[in-house]
Formats: structure tokens, C-alpha cells, sequence
């Protein structure tokens, strides 16, 4: 992928297991821009020792229109809490 490109990454993730919104490079920077979930869920920022929670939602909902920076140190966790595996996205840019 390079800069500019537009990534939508779609799963279908067990209950109480994350879809991890990662970049696999060091040097990669993404911008999240929406995740969405069939199911409740909640989305957390971590650095792999220390999560914390921004934002949870119940039902077909979607966090749409932000513009989270990850990189390979920090970045997101949507979990799937609804009690059933279920579908879970994100869309995001490369921006490096």
C-alpha cells in the first residue's frame, strides 16, 4: 500500500475477541476514518500494555467521519461484545 490508498477491512470476529486496526510496518501511519459493527462493541486505543476506551455502541452502528491516527506502537481494538461472533469493519487511509 502506499500514501493515499483507501483500505476497508471487513471480519466476522467471535464474541469477546478484537478486530485489530494495526499497521504492519513501523514506519506506517493510518487515519482511520469509520468502524462499524453488526453487534455491540466498544473501541479502544492501546499500545499493547495500557488500552482505554473511546467510543462503544449497540446494534448495526457505525463511528463515522473521525480521523484516528494509528501506527504500529498505538493503535485501535474494535471488540465485539454483543454475545455472538459478528461482522466488524473499518475503513481507513494510508497516509505514510
Amino acid at each position: 500500500m502506499t500514501a493515499g490508498d483507501i483500505v476497508v477491512n471487513i471480519e466476522n470476529v467471535a464474541n469477546t475477541e478484537e478486530l485489530v486496526i494495526r499497521p504492519d510496518g513501523a514506519l506506517v501511519v493510518w487515519q482511520v476514518k469509520q468502524v462499524a459493527s453488526e453487534g455491540a462493541w466498544e473501541l479502544y486505543q492501546t499500545d499493547g500494555t495500557l488500552a482505554i476506551r473511546i467510543a462503544k455502541g449497540q446494534g448495526n452502528t457505525m463511528l463515522d467521519k473521525r480521523e484516528i491516527l494509528v501506527t504500529y506502537d498505538v493503535y485501535l481494538e474494535l471488540k465485539n461484545v454483543s454475545g455472538v461472533a459478528c461482522d466488524m469493519s473499518e475503513g481507513h487511509v494510508v497516509m505514510k
